[in-house]
């Protein structure tokens, strides 16, 4: 099932309810029809035809579901990129998903810009305003409420059809592209609907970047899928969230720890109505359980925390609201997917034992793009080998207890140490470096970079923060740096990070607000 043509074939049963809550304005579900067929026009007229990779960048908005829907409609694949990459970054994407066309912010033009003329490679590329010096950026009109005479082919709607490539870092600190099929999204939309209760009566908070697959299967996808209200803001503040969940009456509200740090400490939460939540959804990290019993306390709800990555569409357990959810625990596989712990030779561990998570069901990705030999390490047998830890009770909930590898994640955003690394060592003055993940009360972890100076020379932690943000989203760049003289290596020359992470360091903290 294609969700945007099941979108075109069942929105008019809701005709003029509001589908879209954004910055003071309602858009109907007949309006944001129109509006997806009107974009589907001027991306058919400009050559997008099935299976062409179609870059999209944008913060949330109603553009970026606008243009999410038209893209699927056509049978084109949508590539969203997350806004907050550098040129460097996105050009990997660029040149990698090898897209030909691009549907862009007017806001965001020079980071992609940037990326597009260093990629070198022609592409049709579509704007929400004229860009001066760039007159291949076409504008996109004005996406008319008004019916539009655009008959939509059949084409290449199939289950196992790639949909869209959601770009997440590897292990190896290259971006690579995840394939998720028609069949991934619709099964994990629909699991959403069933484990949220989603009907057409409910409200939801669209917190979540929506070009991550968090965002666009919990609070897009399984929204439209059955009619729901989203509240969509363009990124998360704080007051303007809270007083939304009054103003619009929310129902549901998603999110990720960090975000639920920030409203709890919110100094006038008391003062607003939350009486209409019924409950909280988090995911993209473990919130601590005196976080947790703080948002219940707060809210007068329960907090329904569950477990997923985008190679799960994403996701894969839920704490659900129909049975007894316990604080701390990921809960248990949604519908259509399994989920077994091995050990290291692939051996399904005993109850209570800690193993590598490893998932099937018909939300499982297809593959990684173009990059065989990756998928290969990953998919097994059809089971998806996640690299986390954890272990059930004997109850069957489940509980994270690590990660297999060294990835680092802040505010449910993964950062592999070796991109860091990577970007770090291209300073002239860096000899050696090592990117560890340290705790921190709000965001989770934040990456920490110990370096070891080229003899003769000197640096600052400011000077390596800076040098950083000039190459990596801000958000993968370190919070503190330590220089020290030498590196704890094992006798092949390989950074021992476990005795990095394991000594008390005193941490040299830039602050980067």
């Amino acid at each position: 099932m294609n969700l945007a043509r099941r979108f075109l074939k069942h929105s008019e049963k809701w005709g003029d309810k509001v589908a879209l809550d954004f910055q003071d304005k309602r858009i109907s579900y007949k309006s944001l029809k129109n509006k997806i067929l009107h974009c589907a026009k001027t991306l058919d007229s400009a050559g997008v035809k099935e299976g062409d990779r179609v870059i999209l960048m944008f913060n949330n908005s109603p553009e970026f579901i606008i243009s999410y829907y038209a893209i699927t409609t056509l049978g084109a694949i949508v590539v969203p990129v997350n806004v907050m990459l550098k040129r460097m970054e996105i050009m990997h994407i660029l040149s990698d998903s090898q897209a030909n066309f691009a549907v862009f912010d007017f806001k965001l033009k020079g980071e992609f810009l940037g990326a597009y003329k260093s990629n070198g490679k022609p592409m049709k590329l579509f704007s929400t305003q004229a860009i001066e010096n760039f007159e291949e950026v076409k504008v996109l009109p004005n996406l008319t409420e008004e019916e539009v005479d655009f008959e939509v082919s059949q084409g290449r709607l199939g289950p196992n059809e790639t949909s869209v490539i959601i770009y997440t870092s590897g292990t190896t600190g290259k971006s690579k592209g995840v394939e998720l099929t028609n069949q991934n999204l619709a099964s994990n939309a629909i699991a959403c609907v069933e484990l949220m209760h989603l009907t057409s009566d409910v409200v939801i908070s669209g917190d979540l970047p929506l070009y991550h697959t968090f965002g666009q299967t919990t609070v897009m996808n399984a929204s439209l899928l059955i009619g729901a209200e989203i509240v969509l803001h363009e990124e998360y503040n704080t007051p303007e969230v809270l007083a939304d969940i009054e103003k619009y009456k929310v129902n549901i509200f998603v999110g990720v720890p960090a975000m639920f740090y920030l409203m709890v400490s919110y100094k006038g939460i008391n003062e607003i109505d939350f009486s209409s939540l019924k409950y909280v959804l988090t995911g993209g990290d473990s919130i601590a359980v005196p976080l947790a019993k703080m948002v219940e306390n707060t809210f007068n709800v329960k907090v329904l925390e569950g477990y997923g990555l985008t190679e799960t569409s994403p996701v894969v357990t839920f704490n659900q609201s129909f049975e007894e959810r316990k604080l701390g625990s990921i809960g248990f596989p949604i519908h259509g997917v399994q989920v077994k712990l091995v050990d290291s030779e692939g051996n399904e561990v005993h109850e209570g034992e800690i193993g590598e998570i490893i998932v099937r069901g018909e939300n499982v990705m297809k593959g990684y793009w173009r990059n065989p030999e990756a998928t290969a390490e990953v998919l097994k047998n059809n089971w998806l080998y996640t690299r986390d830890m954890a272990w059930v009770d004997e109850e069957g909930y489940y509980y994270i207890a690590g990660r297999k590898d060294n990835m680092i994640i802040k505010s449910g955003f993964n950062i592999y140490p070796s991109e860091v690394e990577e970007v770090i060592l291209k300073n002239p003055k860096v000899k050696e470096v090592a990117v560890i993940g340290v705790s921190d009360r709000i965001r989770g972890e934040e990456p920490k970079a110990y370096i070891v100076l080229k003899e003769n020379e000197n640096a600052f932690a400011k000077e390596m923060i800076e040098f950083c943000r000039k190459n990596l989203a801000n958000y993968k760049c370190p919070k503190y740096i330590e220089f020290c003289d030498s590196l704890p290596k094992n006798e092949l020359g390989k950074v021992l990070k476990k005795l990095l992470k394991s000594e008390k360091r005193t941490h040299e903290l830039e602050s980067r607000s």
